[in-house]
């Protein structure tokens, strides 16, 4: 995924990605953003830019991951074929809930709702 990602970095066109990466003082590996470009409802000539991945380590500063999405965004808007640009978070990590506010003062307006219900035969098999 991430040689992929890395390949494609920069693209404009479908298929297209971003991925930036913020290190520590040791040169390490703190945080990552990574975002794709598809067709707008997968039809059309439109592009929907996502951001799949805003990841960072625990004693990543959060300002860190701020300038990371900013990229992204700054990526997507530069884009003519881009019509929309995603911002999510996931419960998979909590406390993901505060880039709400942080997505709505940088003009992001919610625009769906997500479900999921748990897969309970796969469940059972995992705890047998």
């Amino acid at each position: 995924m991430f040689a992929y990602a890395a390949q494609r970095h920069g693209n404009t066109n479908e298929g297209g990605m971003f991925l930036m990466v913020a290190e520590d003082t040791a040169g390490e590996i703190a945080a990552f953003c990574m975002g794709s470009l598809g067709r707008v409802y997968g039809v059309g000539k439109r592009l929907v830019a996502c951001d799949n991945y805003l990841l960072g380590r625990r004693d990543c500063p959060a300002i860190v991951l701020r300038n990371l999405f900013e990229l992204y965004v700054g990526w997507a808007s530069g884009n003519p074929r881009v019509a929309e640009i995603g911002a999510s978070w996931s419960d998979a990590l909590p406390g993901s809930d505060k880039w709400t506010p942080i997505f709505k003062r940088m003009g992001f307006e919610p625009c769906a709702q997500s479900f999921r219900r748990l897969n309970v035969a796969q469940t059972q098999a995992e705890a047998a």
